[in-house]
């Protein structure tokens, strides 16, 4: 199980060294997710960024129960999928449906308080900003992209 504080460090890692970036040379690598928000709205290091981190904070720990119920539930459609139960697959995919716009409400809620902070200058690319945070506080998968299936290859059904 992800701790809410394990969870809202691991997406605001990158937070830190973007104040160090900001006075000294450019960091090595990709920027982080949130490294690219802040950019993009060039926020203000010493007056904007603290309160953007605590909101971010804060909704990453909401976060955690919500993420927890859409893994769980995209696991539920697999299985569902795997065993051919189809006549489970309509509940599942409403489940999901109402996660995913319960996480999008939240992703929506951190950005009006973000909003609420950004100088004139800074809200033309707030849209821009906005689409930077779709799926931010949602957990990845273990070994990001591609990969799977069971033991030794076979297909086999996700754990629950």
């Amino acid at each position: 199980m992800i701790r809410p504080a394990a969870l809202a460090l691991a997406v605001f890692m990158g937070a830190s060294s973007l104040a160090a970036a900001q006075d000294g040379p450019p960091a090595m690598g990709a920027p982080s997710p949130f490294e690219e928000f802040a950019n993009k709205l060039k926020l203000d290091k010493k007056t904007q960024l603290p309160k953007v981190e605590q909101l971010f904070t804060v909704a990453a720990t909401d976060a955690v129960p919500i993420g927890q119920e859409l893994t769980q539930l995209r696991q539920r459609l697999v299985n569902i999928h795997l065993t051919g139960r189809a006549d489970d697959l309509a509940a599942a995919v409403e489940a999901t449906v109402t996660s995913a716009a319960k996480m999008a409400a939240l992703e929506a809620r951190a950005f009006a308080s973000v909003y609420e902070l950004l100088e004139p200058k800074q809200q033309p690319k707030a849209a821009e900003a906005f689409a930077l945070m779709a799926g931010l506080f949602q957990p990845s998968t273990r070994g990001g992209r591609g990969g799977g299936g069971a033991p030794g290859g076979g297909a086999g059904l996700l754990r629950t």
